[in-house]
């Protein structure tokens, strides 16, 4: 389930590789306000989409938005980890690595991997929903 503003999005980018390793999508209508990554009433659409799907017999997995939930975050961790082995095996030593910040899921484990597996590079996160000062302000900028 993705939000769009538009009832046929463009096929490209990660929708382009949704549907090419064959999943089936299901657009639900974004919300008004672009300074929020969920519209007021996609919680309810999700959960219709979910009941109808195990009525069918068949078991959803929801994901948050953003992935922004303990198992997303750990797999931001992990993905850590991963890059920094690359990197050491590499020999490169970046300075810096920027993310999208929207819903923080991947704020949150980035940072928690940043903390366990100390990579050369610092963080520095880039809002990507309209708005919302406040995640401008707060975006993770480490310059330890």
């Amino acid at each position: 389930m993705l939000t769009s503003r538009e009832a046929d999005p463009p096929r490209q980018g990660n929708l382009l590789l949704d549907y090419l390793f064959g999943a089936r999508v299901h657009l639900i209508p974004a919300g008004d306000d672009p300074r929020f990554a969920v519209a007021p009433d996609e919680e309810e659409r999700v959960r219709e989409i979910v009941d109808e799907m195990r009525a069918n017999g068949e078991r959803p997995y929801v994901i948050p938005v953003g992935g922004s939930s303990a198992v997303g975050a750990l797999g931001y961790v992990f993905g850590t980890r991963e890059l920094v082995e690359q990197l050491e095996a590499a020999g490169q030593s970046p300075t810096r690595l920027y993310y999208a910040s929207g819903s923080r899921g991947t704020q949150a484990g980035l940072e928690l991997g940043w903390r366990l597996f100390s990579p050369s590079y610092t963080l520095h996160g880039i809002a990507v929903s309209a708005g919302e000062e406040e995640k401008r302000v707060n975006s993770l900028r480490r310059d330890e």
